[in-house]
């Protein structure tokens, strides 16, 4: 692990092998976003530092969580991830700010239920809104989903990843297709 390092990390669609409530809701999840989006590709988060942040859905005990959350990347999840990618040219301000930005994100950033669904007609779409320049119910709706989430962080410190893309039309897919200030990097070591 290396002092003051980070990495956008990004899952792959998988059925989840658990047999429970969790692991239906994960299947369920993953299988939407590939079919909505178009690529393989479903979930992403936020490594610094040792560090992993993300918007998701959790379960702890027999209650129900969402919305921004930290965890040692010894704990994050059972799959590694897929992909790992560094944001080029980042200054260590920037990742320093995105690390306290994040820190405070914490039970106060719920996880985006609504966003997600709008997803379902909206992505598909996304040439449309990108002309236009505005996505529908982006203001309505509070929250964030996985993608959304980790741009918006590089976003306030005008650190963007995605220069011809709305912030609330991002997908995890696109990490891996269609960014332009990230560099692919070895899978990080435990």
């Amino acid at each position: 692990m290396i002092e003051n390092d980070i990495r956008i990390l990004v899952w792959k669609a998988e059925d989840s092998k658990e047999k429970s409530a969790e692991g239906w809701l994960r299947t369920l999840l993953s299988r939407s976003i590939t079919f909505f989006t178009g690529m393989p590709y479903t979930h992403a988060a936020l490594y610094i530092d040792g560090y992993v942040f993300e918007a998701t859905v959790w379960k702890e005990g027999r209650k129900w969580y969402h919305g921004a959350k930290k965890t040692t990347w010894k704990v994050t999840l059972l799959e590694p991830p897929a992909r790992y990618y560094y944001p080029k040219e980042i200054t260590n301000m920037q990742k320093a700010t995105i690390l306290m930005l994040a820190e405070n994100t914490l039970g106060k950033v719920p996880y985006n239920f609504l966003q997600l669904l709008a997803f379902m007609f909206i992505y598909p779409t996304k040439w449309f809104w990108m002309k236009l320049g505005w996505v529908p119910f982006s203001a309505e709706l509070f929250g964030a989903t996985c993608a959304v989430y980790v741009d918006e962080l590089f976003d306030t410190v005008h650190y963007d990843i995605f220069p011809d893309r709305i912030s609330d039309l991002v997908v995890p897919g696109d990490y891996v297709f269609m960014h332009s200030n990230l560099e692919e990097t070895e899978p990080l070591l435990l």
